[in-house]
């Protein structure tokens, strides 16, 4: 992965959908600074800028999933308002 995430990627940051409850949301994924250029504000004014891609397409929800051993991401998105919600399972196949 580079520096930063692919622009094309941000897209499905602006991509909603429609869960259970009706209303658009959003979900991120795989999307990480590197090492050298974290606590310079990179990854805070990148968020900020998807959530407002989201707001005016209309999203109501934003969802995230990460590695539960990644404590500083879990740090950084409750910094940004996000608050843990729900419980995941994967199996390796």
């Amino acid at each position: 992965m580079g520096a930063l995430a692919h622009p094309d990627e941000w897209q499905d940051a602006a991509r909603s959908g429609r869960p259970a409850g009706g209303q658009n949301s959003t979900a991120s994924r795989s999307y990480r600074i590197a090492a050298l250029l974290r606590s310079f504000g990179v990854g805070r004014q990148m968020f900020e800028w998807a959530l407002s891609e989201c707001r005016s397409r209309g999203c109501k929800i934003v969802q995230l999933t990460m590695d539960k051993g990644r404590l500083d991401a879990h740090r950084f998105y409750e910094k940004l308002g996000f608050i843990a919600s729900h419980e995941g399972y994967k199996l390796v196949l």
